[in-house]
């Protein structure tokens, strides 16, 4: 009797799933809905690309900032639109880097070789004063300068007492007496003791006297050669100046002012760096557009 009962409630049930599904009737799989089903694959994995590719523009963003803040910082330009820039290729910075090295190692050069000639005179000047500063030895000028007075006095001498040509011989004298109260003899007899004594001094200093002549001849030697190297550091000193000029006219393009040539190729490596990653972040920005279409091409079809 107990199996009885099941079996008639079993019977029940089946003949309601029978009358459901006969008011269903026919059920068919949707051709579209067939044909999308090979692709929710391929969905996935756009799905995963897309997220990859956020997080591959988010890491180049970062690197894409840090690299503006280093370019800008030390030259004190604003961040944006450096890759814009204008600037000079990195052989012609490698050039001028050679050209500026050389300008400087020639002022450097020059400058040194100056103070060392320059050195060199004060420590003649320096003898030939201590030189004078003992024994006082008449030079070769000041003898004939003494001389010569002597040989103008023996004229005026001459033409007054021997030709008697007095014919403005009292100008002549008093110039020559140069305010003194002395007869024209006794002041002749003057000049020739005075000669004397000057070349009786340099005979008996002969030796302070050669060496006096041969500091004062180097020392005049010397004096030109500090002349002529002082030109040479003008010289070098211009060259320098006119090529820091053009060094900063060749950025000033994009308004910069340039550091030192070694610092600005470090620049312009960073600002290379700078336009491949925002090259390399156009090409990922354009893959994930790319796959965010294709995924939004697919969830539209699958709504239609």
């Amino acid at each position: 009797k107990l199996l009885r009962q099941r079996h008639d409630a079993t019977r029940r049930r089946a003949d309601a799933a029978q009358q459901a599904l006969d008011v269903l009737g026919d059920v068919t799989a949707a051709p579209q809905l067939e044909a999308w089903l090979p692709q929710a694959g391929r969905y996935q994995a756009d799905r995963e690309k897309l997220a990859e590719g956020k997080t591959t523009i988010a890491a180049l963003d970062a690197e894409i900032d840090d690299l503006r803040r280093r370019l800008s910082g030390p030259l004190k330009i604003p961040s944006a639109g450096l890759e814009q820039l204008p600037v000079p290729l990195e052989a012609t910075v490698t050039q001028f880097t050679q050209q500026l090295g050389q300008c400087q190692q020639d002022a450097t050069e020059a400058v040194a070789r100056h103070a060392d000639a320059a050195e060199q005179l004060a420590t003649l000047e320096e003898n030939l004063n201590r030189l004078d500063s003992g024994a006082a030895v008449p030079d070769r000028e000041t003898l004939r300068a003494t001389r010569a007075r002597r040989d103008t006095g023996w004229q005026l001498i001459r033409r007054r007492y021997i030709d008697r040509d007095d014919a403005g011989l009292d100008d002549l004298a008093a110039d020559w007496l140069d305010a003194s109260d002395r007869p024209l003899p006794d002041a002749y007899e003057q000049s020739v003791t005075a000669a004397d004594q000057l070349a009786d001094r340099r005979q008996a200093n002969a030796q302070l006297v050669a060496e006096r002549e041969q500091l004062t001849s180097a020392i005049a030697r010397q004096q030109v050669r500090v002349a002529q190297l002082a030109d040479v550091v003008a010289v070098c000193q211009s060259q320098q100046d006119a090529c820091q000029t053009q060094w900063h006219d060749l950025w000033q393009g994009g308004q910069i002012t340039p550091q030192s040539p070694e610092a600005m190729a470090q620049w312009l490596r960073l600002h290379g760096e700078l336009c491949a990653k925002l090259r390399q972040r156009q090409v990922c920005e354009d893959r994930v557009t790319k796959v965010r279409d294709a995924l939004a091409s697919f969830t539209e079809a699958l709504h239609a």
